[in-house]
């Protein structure tokens, strides 16, 4: 799973005679600390849904149920997710880590025929600012300014525009 997914989960509660009975439950999830993450309650014998926290730290996590002194646990685990923002302010970059590990790469700047880019060490909400005017002439630093504010990962190959590369990803402008 990824940060701010969605989990399906159905719970079962039944009784010394293996017929279901519907009370209320409690549902939580667990950081892989330990720690209480998010709780609800929900009905058993029903579809339910329990939100991944935005910037969840990557690792096993739990799902735990509990009721009437019953309970069950499942593990799941949050995957390392990128997420870069970018906006524009007097001429520069800001780029902004909204992933939930660091992020320690190459951002390459593609504009035109001109490729440039800077390395990047940031933290989890770390920005870092691109000074346009000592990557590119006047000409490419606006066509960059014009189509980049907020990247958005785009699967599969590299496409044919201005935009960004990331771990091999293409990011694009929109």
């Amino acid at each position: 799973f990824n940060p701010e997914d969605k989990i399906k989960v159905s719970s079962s509660l039944l009784d010394q005679a293996n017929d279901l009975m519907t009370e209320t439950v409690t549902l939580s999830l667990l950081n892989p600390k330990g720690g209480l993450e998010r709780e609800q309650l929900v009905q058993s014998n029903s579809e339910t849904e329990i939100q991944v926290p935005n910037q969840a730290s990557p690792g096993t996590w739990k799902l735990h149920v509990e009721g009437f002194g019953l309970h069950d646990e499942k593990t799941i685990t949050v995957k390392e997710y990128h997420s870069l923002q970018v906006l524009q302010e007097n001429g520069n970059l800001l780029v902004r880590n909204n992933g939930n590990s660091k992020f320690k790469d190459f951002l390459q700047i593609l504009s035109n025929d001109k490729q440039s880019g800077k390395n990047l060490d940031l933290g989890i909400n770390e920005t870092s600012t691109i000074a346009l005017n000592q990557l590119f002439d006047a000409r490419q630093q606006l066509l960059v300014l014009a189509q980049c504010l907020d990247l958005h990962h785009v699967a599969g190959e590299a496409q044919d525009q201005i935009g960004f590369l990331v771990f091999g990803h293409h990011y694009s402008c929109s």
